[in-house]
């Protein structure tokens, strides 16, 4: 049972109070017996007061796939499944993040009349508001809420960097009662009349990756998995290690054409990138052992092999330097953090493991 003694250490921990759940839920499952019914149906316990962020993931894909609206039963009428791609699409047409903001806004004015986003600013701070209709106020903010995390994490896609917000606000008081905390944005969440996400001026021109996407919802939803499941430390920017491969094999490129010695090569590669070679191939192995922490069950010492180490002791000291956890102390807090029922909703992590580049201990 959840320690209610000391709730708010409890709730910042990023974690989805039932309540929250079953309001979300209750136009798909109405009565206490049938959202029992559907909890037990996605191997989800009943008996818990929280569940994950990921088992929350869990319960409104479901609800949207089996309603046949984005909404989830909330609005004020269905919204067509593939709105939401359709808009991310659009906006992925952009440069720039305020170009991909400017033509997410253009198409719901448009096409999606019942989901809006509106983006301001003042003193420095960029406020990006989406507003719903809804049955209700904490209806609408269901709906928002699920929304601007879809959003962020397909700017965040759109970018190659994890945009962790400054605040979010809400205008659901069931919501803002429930939880303090929002571990997919990772900030503290605060009442308002308005459902919005704050952030620096200086995002908006941030650039496009060339990276190429082959589905907006997959790559955003594959984002919102990455952060939930590998729970990043703050020393890691999960954006850059996806391309790790290209800025390496950039520098690579530069240095032979210029004919430079290493230190020279080591000065291309800090003007490529904000770390140096050794800090980012050190990301790229911390990356690819959390995911093979947390989806296989390959032992510690296979693990140690297929990353390179001369044995799993040092693959031991490894680990604990960066993250603070030990492999087997890592996988454990893995287990805890989601459902082993989804776990095939983070398979496809492994392709993106393969794309990051093997790296030398050294």
């Amino acid at each position: 049972m959840p320690d209610v003694t000391q709730p708010v250490e409890r709730w910042a921990d990023g974690e989805v109070h039932m309540d929250w759940a079953r309001f979300q839920m209750r136009h798909l499952a109405p009565t206490d017996e049938s959202f029992s019914a559907l909890l037990d149906r996605l191997n989800i316990r009943g008996d818990k007061q929280f569940i994950s962020p990921v088992e929350m993931k869990h319960l409104l894909v479901t609800a949207v796939s089996e309603m046949k609206d984005e909404n989830f039963g909330h609005g004020l009428k269905p919204t067509p499944l593939g709105t939401v791609e359709m808009s991310f699409r659009v906006g992925f047409s952009g440069d720039t993040i305020g170009d991909a903001l400017r033509l997410i806004r253009r198409f719901h004015r448009i096409i999606d009349v019942g989901r809006k986003c509106e983006v301001s600013s003042e003193g420095g701070k960029l406020l990006i508001k989406i507003i719903a209709d809804g049955l209700s106020e904490d209806d609408a903010g269901s709906i928002e809420l699920v929304f601007i995390s879809m959003l962020v994490f397909a700017l965040s896609a759109f970018c190659g960097r994890y945009l962790k917000a400054d605040r979010l606000f809400t205008r659901s008081k069931l919501y803002a009662q429930k939880m303090p905390y929002n571990r997919d944005l990772g900030c503290a969440i605060a009442y308002a009349n308005h459902t919005a996400v704050e952030y620096n001026l200086e995002i908006l021109d941030y650039p496009k990756t060339a990276t190429q996407f082959l589905s907006a919802t997959t790559t955003a939803f594959r984002w919102a998995i990455l952060v939930e499941k590998l729970n990043f430390p703050d020393s890691i920017d999960p954006g850059r290690l996806l391309t790790a491969a290209e800025v390496i094999s950039t520098t690579e490129k530069l240095a032979a054409l210029r004919n430079v010695d290493d230190r020279q090569k080591r000065r291309i590669f800090k003007s490529l990138n904000n770390n140096s070679e050794r800090e980012l191939k050190n990301g790229v192995k911390v990356t690819r052992a959390m995911i093979l922490l947390s989806l296989t069950n390959h032992s510690i010492e296979t693990i140690a092999e297929e990353l390179d180490f001369a044995d799993d002791r040092s693959f031991r000291r490894f680990l604990r330097k960066e993250i603070g956890k030990s492999p087997s102390e890592y996988r454990e807090h893995a287990k805890e953090a989601s459902a082993e029922s989804i776990a095939d909703l983070y398979s496809v992590l492994i392709d993106l493991a393969d794309k990051l580049t093997p790296v030398d201990q050294n």
